[in-house]
Protein backbone atom coordinates (compact mmCIF):
# COMPACT_ATOMS: atom_id res chain seq x y z
CA UNK A 1 0.00 0.00 0.00
CA UNK A 2 1.29 3.46 -0.89
CA UNK A 3 0.29 6.38 1.27
CA UNK A 4 0.89 10.05 0.70
CA UNK A 5 1.86 12.16 3.66
CA UNK A 6 2.33 15.89 3.98
CA UNK A 7 5.59 17.06 5.51
CA UNK A 8 6.38 20.57 6.61
CA UNK A 9 9.98 21.70 6.77
CA UNK A 10 11.08 24.56 8.98
CA UNK A 11 14.41 26.31 8.55
CA UNK A 12 15.97 28.90 10.80
CA UNK A 13 19.28 30.70 10.45
CA UNK A 14 21.00 31.83 13.62
CA UNK A 15 24.04 33.95 14.31
CA UNK A 16 24.70 31.85 17.43
CA UNK A 17 27.24 29.01 17.33
CA UNK A 18 25.79 25.61 16.45
CA UNK A 19 26.57 24.15 19.91
CA UNK A 20 24.56 26.95 21.59
CA UNK A 21 21.59 26.35 19.30
CA UNK A 22 21.66 22.60 19.98
CA UNK A 23 21.96 23.24 23.73
CA UNK A 24 18.94 25.59 23.65
CA UNK A 25 16.84 23.04 21.75
CA UNK A 26 17.98 20.28 24.10
CA UNK A 27 16.99 22.39 27.13
CA UNK A 28 13.51 22.98 25.67
CA UNK A 29 12.55 19.31 25.33
CA UNK A 30 11.64 16.75 27.97
CA UNK A 31 14.18 14.11 29.00
CA UNK A 32 12.22 11.47 30.91
CA UNK A 33 13.84 8.59 32.76
CA UNK A 34 13.26 6.05 29.98
CA UNK A 35 13.20 3.05 32.33
CA UNK A 36 10.43 4.67 34.37
CA UNK A 37 8.71 5.93 31.21
CA UNK A 38 8.68 2.42 29.73
CA UNK A 39 7.41 0.92 32.98
CA UNK A 40 4.65 3.48 33.49
CA UNK A 41 3.39 3.35 29.89
CA UNK A 42 3.46 -0.47 29.90
CA UNK A 43 1.57 -0.64 33.21
CA UNK A 44 -1.11 1.87 32.15
CA UNK A 45 -4.52 0.21 32.26
CA UNK A 46 -6.48 3.00 30.58
CA UNK A 47 -5.99 5.77 28.09
CA UNK A 48 -6.12 8.31 30.92
CA UNK A 49 -3.26 6.51 32.75
CA UNK A 50 -1.25 6.32 29.53
CA UNK A 51 -1.84 10.01 28.87
CA UNK A 52 -0.63 10.92 32.39
CA UNK A 53 2.50 8.78 31.93
CA UNK A 54 3.24 10.47 28.59
CA UNK A 55 2.60 13.97 29.91
CA UNK A 56 5.12 13.46 32.75
CA UNK A 57 7.90 13.28 30.15
CA UNK A 58 6.88 16.35 28.19
CA UNK A 59 8.54 19.73 28.50
CA UNK A 60 6.64 23.02 28.66
CA UNK A 61 6.86 23.07 24.85
CA UNK A 62 5.10 19.68 24.68
CA UNK A 63 8.15 17.87 23.29
CA UNK A 64 10.04 14.79 24.51
CA UNK A 65 13.33 13.17 23.49
CA UNK A 66 12.89 9.44 22.82
CA UNK A 67 16.30 8.60 21.41
CA UNK A 68 19.50 10.36 20.47
CA UNK A 69 22.08 8.75 18.20
CA UNK A 70 25.54 9.75 17.08
CA UNK A 71 24.90 9.02 13.39
CA UNK A 72 28.60 9.22 12.48
CA UNK A 73 29.37 6.51 15.04
CA UNK A 74 26.51 4.35 13.78
CA UNK A 75 27.73 4.67 10.18
CA UNK A 76 31.33 3.95 11.17
CA UNK A 77 30.35 0.81 13.10
CA UNK A 78 28.18 -0.40 10.23
CA UNK A 79 31.01 0.14 7.76
CA UNK A 80 33.44 -1.88 9.87
CA UNK A 81 30.93 -4.66 10.54
CA UNK A 82 29.46 -5.03 7.05
CA UNK A 83 31.93 -3.54 4.59
CA UNK A 84 35.48 -3.77 5.98
CA UNK A 85 37.77 -1.56 3.91
CA UNK A 86 34.89 0.06 2.02
CA UNK A 87 34.31 3.81 1.94
CA UNK A 88 30.57 3.41 1.29
CA UNK A 89 28.36 4.41 4.23
CA UNK A 90 24.63 4.23 4.63
CA UNK A 91 22.24 4.78 7.49
CA UNK A 92 18.75 3.38 7.52
CA UNK A 93 16.28 4.58 10.12
CA UNK A 94 13.30 2.36 10.84
CA UNK A 95 10.28 3.39 12.81
CA UNK A 96 6.78 2.12 13.33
Amino acid sequence: MISKIEIERFSLTSSKPFDQVVAAINAAIGHPDMAEFGRSTHEARSFAELKRALEKGLSKTGLMLFMQLDQDAVCAKKQVAIHPGSSALSLVTLSS
